[in-house]
């Protein structure tokens, strides 16, 4: 791609978030970004990744943490998961390829999060974030609970 595209892209995406950031202020309307996380799920064929893993929710964790350097705290009686990326960097690819900084891209990571550990813990669950560099933190945290 070259730069004169890849710019118009970026302004593309951050006109596009900035107004769902804006509307969601001003009036409350909700815009669920949580959906677009199926695009990275899906790409980097994340339930193949952790398919031996479903149903097994120690062993995700230990997954997480020796594969991935998460940092998971799971308290199993109050059903929560404290989950800590713990990279100094967003992974997210329109951030990282600095398409997009809007700090609204987080409920995207949320979605990611809620599929992912829903889809090891076989139920709905409910992820919400704690931290996040986008949103001036030094690591995204996500709160799992279910």
């Amino acid at each position: 791609m070259n730069e004169l595209d890849r710019r118009i892209i970026r302004d593309w995406l951050a006109i596009l978030v900035g107004q769902i950031s804006e509307r969601q202020g001003r009036n409350g309307t909700p815009v669920d970004l949580r959906i677009c996380a199926g695009a990275h799920y899906d790409a980097i064929h994340m339930e193949e990744t952790i398919g031996a893993l479903k149903g097994d929710l120690p062993r995700f964790i230990e997954f997480l943490e020796s594969r991935m350097n998460w940092i998971v705290r799971h308290d199993a009686e109050a059903r929560t998961i404290i989950a800590d990326e713990n990279k100094p960097d967003c992974v997210c690819p329109l951030s990282r390829e600095g398409l997009l900084t809007d700090p609204a891209l987080c409920e995207c990571s949320r979605g990611f999060a809620e599929k992912m550990f829903g889809y090891v813990l076989e139920t709905k669950v409910e992820a919400s974030v704690v931290e996040s560099i986008l949103r001036k933190g030094t690591h995204c945290v996500y709160k799992v609970t279910y």
